[in-house]
């Protein structure tokens, strides 16, 4: 299994990671593609996005967090998205894995009944909401409705920086152009290189 690395890494990059992760064909794009990819859903696919992207990007959280203690132990997350029961593993020193946990970022708490009654023994950390309704989760410290904001953020910032990729890209082709005409009229002869500014 590989181990991601995400240390050192902004949210803004690690929301922008997750959704690399949620779809396999997606992985290796630029932000600007990405970006574009994401202008061609209407608003409820984009809500579609985001939610099914926030699973992930609570986890990166939730590891970049856990490896910033200085308690011994490592965690990470599994390669693959939709590894059977858990998405998390927690190593000791020596690299042993010593716990599996699924992680849950909900604002109800059926999402958690329905883990534990398929798994039973895998133990859940969930977001603040809906941890607290329940004796044997933890919280992972963070809050559903502000990684649901964060992710949405992150997908409107893709969206409109690639009509700003586009914009510049335009002024940039302007400017040559512009350059491109002032050159050939100085050649020309029909202006001095001092009105050429």
């Amino acid at each position: 299994m590989a181990k991601l690395d995400i240390s050192g890494t902004d949210e803004n990059n690690m929301a922008i990671e997750a959704l690399k992760r949620m779809k396999g064909d997606w992985a290796d794009l630029s932000n600007n593609e990405l970006g574009s990819i994401l202008r061609e859903y209407d608003d409820e696919g984009l809500k579609g996005v985001a939610n099914n992207a926030k699973g992930i990007f609570h986890e990166l959280l939730f590891v970049e967090e856990f490896n910033s203690r200085d308690n011994g132990l490592t965690a990470r997350i599994f390669e693959e998205t939709n590894h059977p029961g858990a998405d998390i593993q927690i190593l000791n020193a020596k690299g042993e894995v010593i716990n599996e946990m699924q992680l849950k970022a909900l604002q109800s708490e059926y999402g958690i009944y329905h883990h534990f009654d398929r798994y039973p023994d895998i133990e859940v950390i969930a977001t603040k909401e809906v941890a607290d309704l329940f004796d044997n989760v933890e919280t992972s410290g963070f809050s559903n409705k502000e990684i649901t904001q964060d992710m949405e953020q992150t997908i409107n910032s893709l969206s409109e920086d690639d009509v700003i990729d586009l914009a510049q890209e335009s002024a940039a082709l302007s400017s040559i152009i512009s350059a491109f005409k002032a050159s050939t009229d100085i050649l020309s002869g029909k202006s001095e290189v001092s009105d050429a500014g």
